[in-house]
């Protein structure tokens, strides 16, 4: 799976779009819920490229107040690559707006690929 971040200097925020919901803002960690399994950590993770301090690890903390910073030309993406087939049936992000401004991504492309194909968006 990887995750393709359009712009790293945009000004509008990601919004949800149908069949997707708005996250509760007020919190500063991610919420649980016992229907979700979280399966990141069955996975390998890496990056189109990141500062110093702000790659995979602080975007897995579970904390919202450490961020991954790009450090490279655009697309700037994140690659979630699963060792066998496994069914990703929701993901998350967390996207502040008030805090980054400018770095927010203005557009948020998922796609997925079931063997060494091509990638399809999702």
């Amino acid at each position: 799976m990887e995750f393709l971040w359009g712009a790293t200097a945009s000004s509008t925020a990601a919004r949800p779009t149908s069949g997707m919901r708005e996250c509760d803002t007020t919190k500063t960690t991610p919420e649980s819920n016992s229907k979700r399994r979280e399966i990141g950590d069955l996975a390998v993770w890496t990056l189109s490229s990141a500062k110093q301090g702000n790659g995979v690890d602080q975007i897995r903390d579970n904390n919202t107040n450490t961020f991954w910073q790009s450090d490279g030309q655009q697309p700037h993406f994140i690659n979630i690559s699963f060792l066998k087939k496994m069914k990703v049936s929701e993901i998350c992000m967390y996207l502040d707006f008030k805090t980054d401004e400018s770095y927010t991504p203005q557009k948020i492309q998922i796609s997925v690929q079931n063997s060494f194909g091509q990638l399809q968006e999702v």
